[in-house]
């Protein structure tokens, strides 16, 4: 299983194939729930407090402009770290699962159609491990959180986010979210979608990246318009 780790990135046929026969979910989920997490409980812990309560109500009146700002910052202040790291690591993980186990659902679903024999656990066990390159995501965060002396924005924590690398700057959370790990692991998720189906590239395509496209597509919609 290790051996899975150094080849999803070097050789992910080799591991497609060993995932066909033994499928393994454990050790990448729980790398990456960990690493997701720790970017929320990371940020609280190194930024400095004002800056921080500053970011929040900045991103929540972003949100609603509606909001009373005298309210909000109040709100933020009175908030503990501690709890703030709890309930953002927590919710963080919460959320990552239960995407990824829908989303398990929908390529179990899929795979009734094709009668290929593959069970739920192979299709999670897929997801995790192509899920891996958001490691990137994680360690770059961090290494620009534990560079910016308790100053660093929101916006920041994603420095391989095409909006970034790019140089559009446009601070909106679509383009800071897709990002170069993002864009990886897609490829390897219609790869190994490939591999265990035998499916053309087109279906391949289609059918591992639909619910993708759908949200990205929905929200790009409201969020650009």
């Amino acid at each position: 299983m290790l051996q899975n780790l150094i080849d999803i990135f070097t050789a992910p046929r080799a591991v497609f194939a060993r995932l066909r026969e033994r499928p393994t979910v454990l050790l990448p989920l729980l790398l990456l729930v960990v690493a997701t997490s720790s970017i929320q409980v990371g940020y609280i812990a190194t930024t400095d407090r004002g800056f921080f309560v500053d970011q929040m109500v900045e991103q929540a009146l972003n949100a609603n402009p509606t909001l009373r700002e005298t309210e909000l910052r109040t709100a933020y202040e009175n908030l503990s770290p501690t709890f703030l790291m709890a309930t953002g690591g927590l919710g963080t993980a919460v959320a990552f699962v239960v995407i990824l186990l829908l989303y398990a659902v929908y390529l179990n679903f899929m795979s009734k159609f094709s009668h290929d024999g593959y069970r739920y656990q192979h299709w999670l066990s897929l997801l995790s491990w192509t899920g891996l390159p958001a490691l990137f995501t994680a360690l770059s965060a961090w290494l620009v959180m534990l560079s910016g002396n308790g100053q660093v924005s929101l916006g920041a924590l994603q420095p391989l986010s095409l909006d970034t690398l790019l140089g559009i700057n446009s601070g909106k959370q679509l383009l800071l979210n897709l990002s170069l790990p993002q864009l990886w692991s897609s490829v390897l998720l219609v790869l190994g979608y490939q591999s265990f189906t035998q499916s053309t590239w087109l279906r391949a395509t289609l059918v591992a990246l639909a619910p993708m496209l759908l949200i990205y597509g929905i929200w790009g919609w409201f969020s650009l318009r």
